[in-house]
């Protein structure tokens, strides 16, 4: 199992890559792009491409056969993260100030308004909707 960071995605771009070793020959590899990213020039397919000549999985690829492949859209948070791993997990942007928040299903008990991962609003707190107002959040709350 290989997990990376950075290359080819550079320092701007968030995202990293992965190669599985499945055994019988076997191997799964992806590469992930957060879909934030600012250059309106990168493409993912030739970043992946990109990343598979690297010399430390390059020979990974030779005389190999592709039996599947495909694409993915991948949510951060939310309801499809994983609520058995949330006591370990933890959540931080690099650009934010540097507070790190446990992750997990716990969005009702949170009372952090500026949370971008909310799947629900606090306890006792509504749900607003305001076309004229634009925050970090998915959306805004009644006060208590």
């Amino acid at each position: 199992m290989q997990h990376s960071f950075g290359w080819p995605l550079g320092f701007k771009t968030w995202g990293g890559s992965f190669l599985y070793h499945l055994g019988d020959d076997l191997v799964v590899v992806g590469l992930v792009v957060h879909l934030i990213y600012k250059n309106p020039y990168l493409t993912p397919f030739e970043e992946f491409q990109r990343f598979k000549t690297h010399p430390a999985i390059r020979n990974t690829f030779e005389d190999a056969k592709r039996l599947s492949y495909g694409a993915r859209a991948i949510t951060e948070g939310g309801y499809q993260s994983v609520p058995k791993l949330a006591d370990r997990l933890t959540y931080h942007r690099l650009h934010e100030k540097p507070e790190f928040t446990p992750v997990g299903i716990a969005c009702r008990l949170c009372q952090r308004t500026t949370c971008t991962a909310r799947a629900e609003p606090p306890i006792g707190r509504q749900i607003l909707s305001d076309d004229y107002r634009r925050t970090r959040a998915p959306f805004g709350f009644s006060d208590v």
